[in-house]
């Protein structure tokens, strides 16, 4: 704006009023730099259009819809559907972009099927057909530290999360708790102990830590080597090493 490159014919704001109050949409950054600068020496009328829903959901399948060239991301889809709606009231933020990435990871294998479904897909699954399972892996979600746990709050893990509960939701608390805090591992070659050790020595792809000196592999050699540790603890045997490995069909969860 100070500039003069700013481009208020461009700029859309949108408001939405919805049960006597008025949300705003979009436009939160040109809303806040408008308010620090002098209307007189910058001025930048920009169009508003108002919106009027009859009901919450519709106000938030009109938030899902907009600036979706890019500003929207899947997860900001997803959380514009479900954040703080019925069911999805105690779900914190965080968990929420959790559940949703590893959702999209487990449901579908390949890449081109996670591409075509968008966050309102992702959403409709996580509030419908998958509630139960997704409530159960929101409840041990939100027990975790964010600072602590770090290991477990990848896309993968949380997918390999989705596949286990489905399973054996008790068996798979105990398993995650374990392989969360290292608790009730009596031996080193334990699964758990194996899986634990292997998160928290690798990153994944280009994401948080792929900068260092972590050993890296893809989100799906990830997801494996999580199944392939859960299925050794379910049968009772040890592990002497988790390779990666991404070839062939996804192991069948034991």
């Amino acid at each position: 704006m100070r500039r003069g490159t700013f481009r208020p014919e461009l700029v859309t704001i949108v408001v939405c009023e919805h049960d006597g109050k008025l949300y705003r949409m979009n436009g939160q950054h040109t809303a806040w730099a408008r308010i620090y600068l002098e209307r007189k020496r910058w001025p930048c009328k920009v169009r508003m259009l108002t919106y009027r829903a009859a009901t919450e959901e519709d106000m938030r399948r009109l938030y899902a819809s907009i600036d979706r060239s890019s500003p929207r991301s899947k997860g900001q889809v997803v959380g514009s559907y479900l954040k703080g709606s019925p069911g999805f009231e105690k779900v914190s933020d965080p968990v929420l972009r959790h559940l949703s990435q590893g959702f999209a990871l487990w449901k579908w294998e390949a890449s081109h099927e996670r591409n075509a479904n968008d966050g309102d897909a992702v959403a409709f699954h996580l509030k419908t057909g998958y509630y139960d399972l997704t409530m159960k892996v929101a409840a041990f979600l939100g027990e975790l530290s964010q600072g602590s746990h770090k290991h477990l709050l990848r896309a993968p893990v949380v997918a390999a999360m989705y596949a286990t509960f489905e399973k054996a939701p008790q068996i798979a608390r105990e398993f995650w708790m374990a392989v969360a805090n290292g608790v009730g591992v009596d031996t080193a070659s334990d699964a758990r102990l194996r899986l634990r050790d292997k998160l928290m020595q690798t990153s994944v792809g280009l994401g948080g830590g792929a900068s260092s000196a972590k050993a890296k592999m893809t989100q799906e050699e990830m997801f494996r080597i999580c199944l392939r540790a859960w299925n050794r603890h379910r049968e009772g045997k040890p592990v002497n090493q988790l390779k990666p490995g991404s070839q062939g069909k996804r192991p069948a969860v034991k």
